[in-house]
């Protein structure tokens, strides 16, 4: 899932275009649909079943892969962690920036936050960032 973003205006309190490109693939939204599965079947069993004192969610009553794949479609939703949204390879690829980090097409512009990243972690990104700022500055 790689997304798209254009500045309109060259100032930079306008918002940008931005199209996120969910579902655009097919892995996409299987691998959210299975998560869907793996996660509705996990609380079903000890100790996460004794644990859980309610659904704050109504009961999915989902049972097909069907079932499971249209309620990821009308219940995804975006974390406040993006990243991972200007692709790093040449731009006849889809690529933005360059291997240093400068912009496709542009003179001394380039990106250096988390944007980089090609794909998202499965942990707070400041983990990612510290990481990155600790080997730049280390060399």
């Amino acid at each position: 899932m790689v997304s798209v973003q254009h500045i309109t205006s060259s100032n930079p309190m306008v918002d940008p275009e931005y199209d996120p490109r969910y579902f655009e693939h097919e892995s996409d939204l299987n691998v959210l649909m299975e998560t869907a599965k793996f996660t509705c079947n996990l609380v079903q069993h000890a100790p996460l079943k004794d644990m859980i004192a309610r659904e704050i969610t109504p009961k999915l009553g989902v049972q097909t892969d069907e079932q499971f794949t249209e309620y990821v479609k009308q219940t995804f939703g975006m974390t406040w962690y993006t990243c991972s949204t200007c692709l790093m390879t040449l731009h006849d690829k889809g690529g933005v920036i360059d291997h240093e980090l400068r912009v496709h097409g542009t003179n001394n512009l380039r990106v250096v936050d988390l944007s980089i990243v090609p794909l998202h972690i499965a942990a707070h990104t400041q983990c990612m960032y510290t990481r990155l700022s600790v080997a730049s500055v280390r060399g």
